[in-house]
């Protein structure tokens, strides 16, 4: 997945597994890091933080409203991160689903712990790449065909 002069826009960017997305992202020489949370304190300490490896926007957003696939294809980002926890997993499996349909070379990834119980699922339905941690070691698989799950992906 290339991620020099992209625009990646991250949910749940203001921390956690997120955060260090959009940093990596930044420091492979993205675009632009486009935050998208609800911790609007999160948001400023994160651009603050992160600004110095290059150009961060944030914006109070909450995935769980439909609205959310109009602001996405208005922002036209190159890559779209997603942080899945067990409140918002769901929403953001059929978020993605839809948004495929609308902008369908945008790339996929989703983070956080939820990835790491239902890895296979996402692989086999949605043309997606997952980025989760082990003991603190990024493990990332990219989307292959059926019955197949492999560490490819590869942030260049």
């Amino acid at each position: 997945m290339k991620i020099k002069n992209s625009s990646v826009l991250i949910t749940g960017g203001a921390s956690g597994i997120g955060k260090l997305m959009g940093r990596m992202a930044l420091e492979k020489g993205a675009r632009c890091f486009i935050i998208w949370d609800i911790n609007i304190n999160g948001i400023e300490a994160t651009r603050q933080e992160l600004s110095k490896y290059g150009k961060v926007e944030g914006y109070v957003v909450d995935v769980s409203k439909y609205e959310i696939v109009e602001e996405v294809y208005k922002k036209k980002p190159d890559v779209l991160m997603f942080s899945c926890y067990i409140w918002n997993y769901e929403i953001i499996k059929r978020l993605t689903k839809n948004l495929k349909k609308i902008l369908p070379n945008v790339k996929i990834v989703f983070g956080g712990p939820e990835v790491s119980f239902d890895g296979k699922d996402i692989l086999r339905n949605i043309d997606a790449a997952l980025l989760f941690l082990k003991r603190n070691i990024i493990i990332s698989h990219s989307y292959q065909p059926p019955n197949t799950f492999s560490r490819n992906f590869n942030m260049q």
